[in-house]
């Protein structure tokens, strides 16, 4: 390699800097600039590498010089634009991109500058201005669908499930029926409304069952009181405590009542009519919670009394940690039942900072599920167990804790169901969830696996199990994956089956950094 070589030396650095070999990188830049600290893609590849590294006073001074030396210099104000979205300051990186004089750009160029203001714009909560250079964007493009497209991933980068988004993507499918990633976009995108009309209205036959909203609240509440009576059951194996023995009594009493009081509902007339609307399912499922629910809420306090006495006391021979693992699920349940009586109504995430390892203590600890008919055994893998991530610890935990209970309701006759549990920070969406190559600014995402060996969810049915009182179980309620997807999109994230036939579900739950902001 020739020293006296700018273009040679810029390039292998930049090689460099993509392979994360900054240092090395660094040093021949400098080598570069040396020679000549006046050449602008040596300026601005130079800074682009201090950025991507976190350097920013050095890449903003780099920029600052790029200009200096051609101000209207197309690539530089394209960059340094670009550079500062990422700081945040979007008013200047506006400023620098409308400085593009767009009729000496050629086409695609031309169309690139429009969408990244667009996106701007939409960051600057300026969406008229947004609108209109998304249009422009459109108006360059060779092709149109493509242009729109690109539009709402710029938008859905910064707002899941923007309207203006959904809009676009609905242009798309009118246009395109089979265009793959708009659909996928779309049936991730749309309000929760929509999704329901799309997806879940199909079968008129089902609204005529109106022993569905029954079997819906019934077993929701009965799959929380039965992971209780489980861990009590598990205990009371290790142990020779009576008291152990009356709660379990006491569990047996609320299964017993809960059965007398939905038999009491289901006998009760006209509780839905024949085609209810969204709307309509929901406050039917609110109301028909409301007695059960209230009952179990009743029994779970006086539940919690119990089981804090015995944490307190000296002479019980059950280990502690046992009694506090209770207290844990109770906790769960009393939330759980909570999510149910305001189905309808909005979610709204407590939201606190906490490290990822906590979502995944208790099945770490307690690995083990055994069930009558289904026992389960969980692995945890966490990539990032010491992140800090902020967001409501309490429902996420709830949401792991469904998608095990599932495993056990969806799989009867199969003796042991291996559940792996994931976590991992993400630096952008997958393809399928944000089809296309990756936007700048976007966030950082906590993303949490979930895979088991189990049945599987059949294709057709992954969006439809979304959808309040659509289940692929026999007894199942089919209200826990709607609450899931509920609680996911009020933390502004993204939830998906991507699991196989025969080969085991696999959700796929996408949390963003920084919602607290």
């Amino acid at each position: 390699m020739k020293d006296t070589d700018t273009v040679t030396l810029t390039s292998y650095a930049t090689a460099l800097a993509n392979a994360g070999q900054n240092e090395r990188a660094f040093g021949l830049f400098e080598r570069s600039l040396a020679l000549k600290d006046t050449d602008t893609v040596t300026l601005n590849s130079y800074a682009t590498a201090l950025a991507n590294a976190g350097e920013n006073e050095r890449a903003f001074a780099l920029f600052e010089r790029s200009l200096d030396v051609t101000p209207d210099n197309k690539i530089t104000l394209l960059q340094f634009g670009l550079f500062l979205e990422t700081q945040g300051r979007y008013e200047e990186a506006i400023g620098y991109l409308e400085s593009i004089p767009l009729s000496e750009s050629d086409r695609r160029q031309a169309g690139f500058v429009c969408l990244n203001l667009g996106r701007l714009y939409y960051r600057d909560n300026q969406r008229r201005q947004a609108e209109e250079w998304f249009k422009r964007a459109v108006a360059y493009s060779d092709d149109a669908i493509a242009s729109k497209l690109n539009a709402a991933r710029h938008i859905l980068v910064s707002n899941p499930y923007s309207k203006e988004a959904v809009a676009l993507l609905a242009e798309i499918i009118q246009e395109m029926p089979d265009h793959g990633p708009a659909r996928q976009m779309l049936r991730l995108n749309l309000g929760l409304k929509e999704q329901y009309e799309r997806f879940g209205a199909d079968d008129p036959a089902e609204y005529q069952e109106r022993e569905l909203l029954n079997r819906a609240i019934y077993h929701k509440i009965a799959n929380e009181i039965g992971l209780f009576k489980g861990l009590v059951h598990r205990l009371a194996k290790r142990s020779e405590s009576q008291s152990l023995a009356g709660l379990i009594e006491q569990i047996e009493f609320i299964n017993e009542e809960i059965g007398k009081r939905r038999n009491a509902i289901r006998a009760e007339e006209g509780m839905t009519p024949a085609d209810p609307g969204y709307e309509q399912v929901l406050e039917t499922i609110s109301a028909t919670a409301q007695d059960i629910s209230d009952f179990v809420n009743n029994e779970i306090a006086i539940l919690e009394r119990r089981v804090r006495r015995l944490l307190k006391g000296d002479g019980d021979s059950a280990p502690k940690d046992e009694f506090q693992r209770l207290l844990e699920q109770i906790e769960f349940t009393q939330g759980a039942l909570d999510d149910l009586e305001t189905v309808n109504e909005a979610i709204r995430p407590r939201m606190e900072a906490f490290p990822v390892r906590n979502l995944f203590d208790n099945w770490a600890q307690n690995p083990e599920i055994d069930d009558a008919a289904t026992a389960v055994r969980v692995t945890v893998k966490l990539d990032n167990p010491d992140a800090i991530f902020s967001g409501d610890q309490q429902k996420i935990k709830a949401i792991l804790k469904e998608l095990v209970g599932n495993a056990i309701r969806h799989n009867p006759g199969q003796k042991l169901v291996r559940i792996l549990l994931m976590a991992r920070d993400v630096e952008n969406l997958s393809d399928y969830v944000l089809p296309g190559k990756r936007i700048p600014g976007q966030r950082k995402y906590l993303n949490i696996i979930y895979m088991d060996d189990g049945k599987g969810i059949p294709e057709d049915k992954k969006e439809w199990v979304f959808q309040p009182l659509k289940t692929t179980a026999r007894e199942g309620g089919g209200l826990g994956l709607f609450i899931l997807r509920k609680t996911v999109r009020a933390m502004r994230g993204y939830i998906l089956e991507r699991g196989r036939p025969e080969g085991g579900a696999r959700f796929e739950i996408y949390l963003p950094y920084g919602a607290e902001k």
